[in-house]
């Protein structure tokens, strides 16, 4: 798979969890951390709300238990391959870069270039929710705010996903820009991307302070 993935990019991937060496979940995380960003549907006769919650909040788009229907499996693909399409297409992709210092974001390119022209991936939602944080910089943002922004459905004070995400960003951030960005955690409140940012030009929805 990791050899298949030098040479391109697919449109699903469907993951068991019990594998011979590691488990579905070790693989899922070494893929995010990877930053590969196509949409991901775990099929696990592992079947425990704890293992589908840890399944989604690992990155997983989706969660689907043995045994299972045919139609329900292929129904799930659907949805997720026209989610992915759509999400890939969002309003963030016509948004004009953002200087970040020494480093510059591309919303629409899914990236942070880094001044000697090196450039990093981010996944679509990680690039929402970072643009999130830019149109209000310095300033706080909601989890509420940040979930609707990657559009999550799921309440945020019954998961973690908001967390992983932003512990992931910010990690990637303060590693590409050797700790001058950084995304503060305020108790209760949200989070912070602290760093002066000025936008390159005009950009369509970056009015807010």
């Amino acid at each position: 798979m990791l050899a298949s993935l030098s040479r391109g990019r697919p449109d699903l991937l469907i993951l068991d969890q019990v594998l011979p060496k590691q488990t579905g979940q070790d693989v899922l995380g070494g893929l995010r951390q990877l930053n590969h960003s196509f949409p991901v549907l775990i099929l696990s006769g592992m079947g425990s709300p704890a293992d589908r919650i840890l399944g989604l909040e690992m990155g997983a788009q989706d969660y689907l238990v043995k045994p299972f229907l045919v139609k329900e499996l292929l129904l799930r693909c659907e949805h997720l391959l026209g989610a992915s399409k759509v999400f890939a297409e969002g309003p963030f992709l016509h948004e004009q870069s953002i200087d970040l210092g020494e480093v510059c974001f591309s919303p629409h390119q899914c990236s942070l270039e880094m001044a000697g022209g090196a450039s990093v991936s981010l996944t679509p939602g990680d690039s929402r929710l970072l643009l999130e944080l830019c149109r209000a910089i310095g300033q706080v943002v909601s989890r509420g705010q940040l979930a609707h922004a990657i559009g999550s459905k799921v309440h945020v004070d019954s998961s973690r996903t908001i967390d992983v995400r932003l512990g992931r960003l910010r990690r990637m951030l303060e590693e590409v820009s050797h700790g001058s960005l950084t995304i503060e955690s305020v108790r209760g409140q949200g989070y912070a991307l602290h760093r002066p940012c000025q936008i390159d030009a005009p950009a369509r929805g970056l009015g807010r302070p």
